[in-house]
């Protein structure tokens, strides 16, 4: 299956269903090249299983600022860094269950932050993250190197169960022979 790049039938929603099915879905160019960008970026992002541009933040950063970002992008788990940003050393995350009964939303995230976080080394398959939050019980699994900085945001559980359910997906057999 192929979709049409028309502009009312094809941007990343239709993409990444597409490619669910093991089809193609081209987007239209009836955008900016930066609206391009961020649309194949979005099927990108949705294809690998793998977060690759997180949004992230510091200890410094507020409740109101993880609920900005939830909001904004629809994110329930957010990685902490030093710098607030990717390849800085990973020192926690903020997800729901840290924030939904702090009434003051100017809280620092130090202060509530999961400091005992479940990670995975850069390199691992998709089977190998999928395994290690089996075990660990979590829903998201931050990527580091071997300097504990972040290089990918997360895998999550809802990644794999949205691969696993669409056997006709080229990636799935792809990460299976990896697995």
């Amino acid at each position: 299956m192929i979709s049409s790049p028309m502009d009312t039938v094809t941007e990343s929603l239709m993409a990444r269903n597409m490619a669910l099915q093991g089809g193609l879905g081209i987007i239209h160019y009836n955008n900016t090249m930066e609206e391009q960008r961020r649309e194949v970026d979005k099927v990108k992002r949705f294809e690998n299983g793998f977060i690759t541009d997180p949004k992230t933040l510091s200890p410094e950063h507020t409740i109101a600022d993880a609920l900005a970002i939830k909001e904004r992008y629809g994110f329930s788990g957010i990685p902490i860094t030093l710098s607030g940003g990717m390849c800085s050393k990973l020192v926690g995350i903020v997800t729901n269950r840290d924030i939904e009964f702090i009434r003051n939303k100017n809280t620092p995230l130090a202060d509530v932050m999961t400091k005992e976080i479940e990670t995975a080394m850069e390199g691992c398959t998709l089977g190998q993250a999928y395994e290690i939050l089996k075990i660990s019980k979590k829903g998201k699994l931050p990527i580091v190197n071997a300097n504990y900085e972040l290089v990918r945001a997360e895998f999550s559980v809802r990644a794999k169960s949205t691969w696993h359910n669409n056997p006709f997906n080229a990636r799935v057999s792809a990460a299976r022979r990896t697995d």
